[in-house]
């Protein structure tokens, strides 16, 4: 059986008729370093959750309309009338977002001020703190007593994978040695995924990469291999690159 997924055509979509707010704040990469760092230095669980459809959950505020689809109507010039976001519309992120700080806060979580979507539980229980980057989870737990009760808590709420022990996070893969207490971050995988994306893996580094005042250009190729693109996975595993060892 085949699945068909629905998605809104957001780019139909006016501002103030169909939405307001579309911001949705996801963590810091130096709070999640932050939290890997703490992980390490105390020897806490370290593991990793995904909400499958996440953007399915988030609740509307405004009215929306959408058309019926293809061979699912019912009745003549009629349209949906939509209580839940759908992919594809631009408050989907955020209605996803107030969602999740719902349901945490409702566990006793507290949103920290620097970073609003890094989340700490500190009580009976012992610690734990959560960081949220739209629908991954990286949870860090004094007790996997803890851990097991708030992956049952969340599994209660929204249709969860349990990914285990942290090992990737953000194109960034994490070899932990818990007797030394000790964090490798590497970036090989996702730099060598890039180039081979882009054609460029058995390219040789020249300095300068680029001679001044080049004029760039979309390519024959387009889409994935426009400068735009190029650029922004460089810049992002220039953000999240591993400086040290933790």
């Amino acid at each position: 059986m085949r699945r068909r997924h629905i998605l809104a055509r957001g780019f139909r979509q006016q501002p103030v008729i169909d939405y307001d707010e579309t911001f949705a704040p996801v963590a810091k990469f130096q709070s999640i370093r932050l939290i890997l760092a703490l992980a390490s230095m105390h020897d806490l669980e370290l593991h990793r959750m995904d909400v499958k459809t996440a953007f399915l959950y988030g609740l509307l505020h405004e009215q929306v309309f959408k058309a019926q689809p293809d061979r699912f109507e019912r009745g003549k010039n009629m349209v949906w009338k939509l209580d839940k976001s759908l992919y594809g519309l631009k408050q989907a992120p955020r209605a996803w977002y107030m969602e999740l700080d719902t349901s945490l806060k409702s566990l006793g979580f507290k949103r920290t001020i620097s970073d609003h979507s890094i989340y700490v539980r500190d009580d009976s229980e012992g610690l734990i703190v959560v960081g949220v980057y739209v629908d991954d989870l990286t949870i860090a737990t004094a007790k996997l007593e803890t851990l097991a009760r708030f992956k049952n808590e969340m599994s209660k709420r929204y249709d969860m994978k349990d990914l285990g022990e942290l090992h990737y996070i953000l194109g960034i893969q994490v070899k932990r040695d818990r007797k030394a207490r000790s964090l490798h971050l590497s970036q090989k995988q996702y730099i060598s995924t890039v180039l081979e994306r882009f054609g460029m893996l058995h390219c040789k580094p020249i300095k300068p990469p680029l001679r001044s005042k080049a004029i760039m250009s979309l390519g024959k190729e387009g889409g994935e291999n426009r400068p735009s693109s190029v650029l922004g996975s460089r810049w992002l595993a220039h953000v999240c690159r591993a400086r040290n060892s933790t």
